[in-house]
């Protein structure tokens, strides 16, 4: 088992015009931090419903570099979106991010996205609430900063989000986007906060992309006793646009349903276990309706 599991998801859909660089950048930045602080892990990369004619995420040339590392491949069906009645054009995030969660093994849980990258700092951070063995709170960072690679390297800054000080507990949840980072003990993340709400309408909507679920599982973790902690350090967010050149409204669409204050009870099948499963090669399972 994994001190860590890092869960994000993605699909080869060109979000933003270069959504794979993205994703090679931050997953091989991320292992260079966490094998330099010695924590062990698995990136657990959600495939949601991947695009007829584009290849599996596990299949691309990108991942040979990263062959002999702990990264487990779960894809999410076409069939399921059908079943579940949601539209396959559409990005469901935060559904993805169930499905990692049920199929990960780590003692604590890091739900971010494929374009985080984290600082030298903020390793380290999560290096010592794990070697705490502290799982009675939920973690996030004070400071976004939007940059850009240069070269292989070097980086560029160009913009930064802070939580201010002796913020509201509002502000700590939601500030500098808790979609981003929120590190938490796995057990408690599945039996206290019960995943990501798939119950709400609001969440299935057939043209919207999901935005507000980040922050109402924090609100359902922060109501249900677990209490946030905010690490004075941050992240890095690879800057890029919101257009999907594969979407039929060449822009991505939102419609914010984040409701403050918010407890759920998730759906006893949430993350998609009940659905068959079917084990592909070494670290990569599909599941199917």
């Amino acid at each position: 088992m994994s001190q860590l599991s890092i869960i994000i998801t993605c699909r080869d859909d060109d979000y933003g015009y270069n959504i794979l660089h993205r994703l090679e950048k931050g997953i091989e930045s991320n292992i260079r931090f966490l094998e330099k602080n010695n924590i062990t892990f698995e990136y657990v990369i959600v495939d949601w419903c991947p695009f007829p004619g584009k290849k599996n995420l596990y299949q691309l040339d990108l991942f040979k570099k990263f062959k002999d590392k702990n990264i487990k491949h779960v894809i999410i069906d076409k069939s399921i979106i059908d079943q579940e009645k949601l539209n396959p054009n559409v990005f469901y995030e935060f559904f993805g991010k169930n499905a990692g969660i049920v199929n990960a093994t780590g003692d604590y849980l890091l739900l971010t996205n494929c374009d985080i990258v984290l600082s030298s700092k903020l390793t380290k951070d999560i290096k010592q609430v794990i070697e705490s063995k502290n799982k009675t709170n939920f973690y996030r960072p004070k400071f976004r900063w939007n940059m850009q690679f240069l070269d292989n390297d070097e980086v560029k800054v160009l913009r930064e989000w802070d939580l201010p000080e002796n913020s509201t507990m509002d502000r700590e949840i939601v500030g500098a986007y808790s979609g981003d980072f929120v590190l938490v003990g796995r057990n408690i993340f599945i039996d206290k906060c019960q995943g990501y709400d798939e119950v709400f309408y609001g969440h299935r909507d057939f043209l919207k992309w999901q935005t507000g679920m980040d922050s109402e599982a924090c609100w359902n973790l922060k109501n249900k006793g677990i209490k946030c902690i905010v690490f004075d350090s941050g992240y890095y967010h690879i800057d890029h646009s919101n257009v999907i050149p594969t979407s039929p409204h060449d822009i991505k669409l939102l419609d914010g349903h984040y409701r403050v204050d918010v407890t759920y009870d998730n759906k006893p099948d949430w993350g998609y276990k009940n659905y068959n499963k079917e084990i592909i090669q070494d670290n990569v399972i599909k599941f199917t309706a």
